[in-house]
C-alpha cells in the first residue's frame, strides 16, 4: 500500500504496523493461539507507552478468559476472545468492517470519537477517515476518495487516543 506515515517506533526502531500484522497473521494460522490486545489499557490510564501499559490487571483478565474458553470450556468464544474482523464490504467511499467476538457490540474505550482509521483508495493511497460504531460493525468513510479498497487501523506510530473494544 502507500508509504507508512511515521511508522517507526523511535525507542525500538521497529516497524510497529508490520509487527502488529505479523502478530495477527500468526493468530490466524495457529490453533489455540489467541490475540490479547492491550492498547486500550494504556490509553485508559494515560500511559506514555500504550503497547505496554503499567496497569496489567485487564490484560491478566483477558488472558484468563481466553484460557477459560480454550482449555476449560467455561466461556464462549463470543465473551472470552478479543473482537476480530470477520468480513468487510465496500460501497463507494465507505467500508464496513463486521467483527466477531463482540458480546453485546463494540463500544468506545474512552472519548466520543473513533480515531486511527484510514481508507485505502483505488490507487493504494491511505487517507485518514472518520469511523462510527454500529453494533458489531465499524463504518469507515472519507468523502475525499471515490472508491474504498482497503482499511487500516492504528497503522502509524501516533496510535489513536480513542479506540473501540468489546
Amino acid at each position: 500500500h502507500s508509504t507508512v506515515m511515521d511508522s517507526t517506533n523511535s525507542t525500538t526502531g521497529w516497524q510497529l504496523p508490520q509487527f502488529r500484522s505479523y502478530q495477527f497473521d500468526t493468530v490466524k494460522d495457529m490453533e489455540d493461539v489467541y490475540l490479547i490486545p492491550s492498547l486500550d489499557c494504556g490509553v485508559k490510564t494515560g500511559d506514555t507507552d500504550p503497547a505496554h501499559p503499567l496497569y496489567k490487571k485487564p490484560i491478566g483478565e483477558r488472558l484468563a478468559n481466553a484460557a477459560l474458553y480454550a482449555i476449560y470450556n467455561m466461556k464462549t468464544e463470543n465473551n472470552a476472545l478479543a473482537p476480530m474482523p470477520e468480513s468487510i464490504s465496500y460501497e463507494g467511499n465507505t467500508a464496513t468492517v463486521t467483527f466477531k467476538n463482540t458480546a453485546s457490540g463494540l463500544r468506545m474505550a474512552t472519548g466520543t470519537e473513533l480515531k486511527g482509521f484510514e481508507l485505502i483508495d483505488e490507487n493504494g493511497n491511505a487517507t485518514e477517515a472518520s469511523a462510527q460504531l454500529n453494533g458489531n460493525q465499524v463504518i469507515i468513510t472519507n468523502a475525499s476518495i471515490s472508491e474504498a479498497k482497503g482499511v487500516r487501523y492504528a497503522f502509524y506510530r501516533s496510535a489513536p487516543n480513542t479506540i473501540a473494544v468489546s
